[in-house]
């Protein structure tokens, strides 16, 4: 197992995983779920940090990948809402080409359809050759 805060490897002492790399060593608990020893989730928003906390403590590999197919969904969806925020924001109103595209996309919001309305935003503002917070 790997320290939370060094990355180094621990060692397993009785029933604690023991990192001694520092002025005072870090004791973890055998059996401690992943979450846990995971520091930054508590630091993401919520919305992010749920199902990432749900994945790490997840106790069979088939909701661990549903937790982390929702993260990455999330994401894509945030990406998709920066990327035409920033369209907007710079052109004043969505290009045509954009404006076709939005309504079959949005009407069937699908993870493949986040992604493709987050390309979508991002080659517009490219042809536009303006730049974007994502970029």
């Amino acid at each position: 197992m790997r320290c939370p805060e060094c990355q180094r490897e621990m060692a397993l002492v009785g029933n604690f995983w023991i990192c001694g790399n520092h002025t005072q060593p870090i004791a973890l608990p055998v059996g401690t779920p992943l979450a846990e020893r995971i520091p930054f989730v508590d630091s993401l928003p919520t919305p992010l940090a749920l199902p990432i906390a749900e994945y790490l403590g997840a106790s069979n590999s088939f909701i661990a990948l549903h937790r982390l197919t929702d993260a990455a969904e999330l994401i894509t969806r945030f990406f998709a809402i920066v990327a035409l925020s920033d369209v907007y924001q710079q052109l004043g109103d969505f290009p045509q080409s954009l404006k076709r595209e939005l309504p079959d996309k949005l009407a069937h919001p699908t993870f493949g359809a986040w992604r493709d309305i987050t390309a979508a935003a991002l080659r517009t503002l490219q042809e536009q050759r303006q730049p974007c917070f994502l970029a």
